[in-house]
């Protein structure tokens, strides 16, 4: 083969596989979803935190703010949005909270909004 034609599908072939190689190794990259807890008591906000410890991706939790009427967690996490939506709605109804009716859920971008209705 000629240097020149070489050169050429080098210059066309390179570029694709970077893009193949980026695309292959996405799910690597860790994504932080904002938690937002309102009208839980501490000790369901607890149970809620540590079961999605075990969540498959999980990396770490970035420190909480607010108080016992609403809390904002950072949860990071190497899952995506829609499997870590269906985790939270299992992991309600696991503690006997029903999602379709006691608890909202409101994904809204990376953040969830989880509302306690009495």
């Amino acid at each position: 083969m000629k240097k020149g034609v070489m050169l050429r599908f080098v210059n066309l072939i390179f570029p694709a596989l970077l893009l193949l190689t980026a695309c292959g190794t996405s799910n690597n990259l860790a994504t932080t979803y904002t938690m937002i807890f309102r009208n839980f008591t501490t000790k369901e906000v607890f149970r809620i935190t540590d079961k999605m410890e075990d969540f498959s991706g999980f990396v770490r939790w970035r420190d909480p703010e607010g108080g016992s009427a609403v809390s904002r967690h950072g949860y990071v996490t190497k899952t995506s949005g829609s499997e870590l939506y269906r985790n939270i709605y299992d992991t309600l109804t696991e503690m006997g909270l029903n999602p379709d009716g006691q608890v909202s859920i409101i994904k809204r971008g990376k953040e969830y909004n989880l509302d306690k209705i009495f």
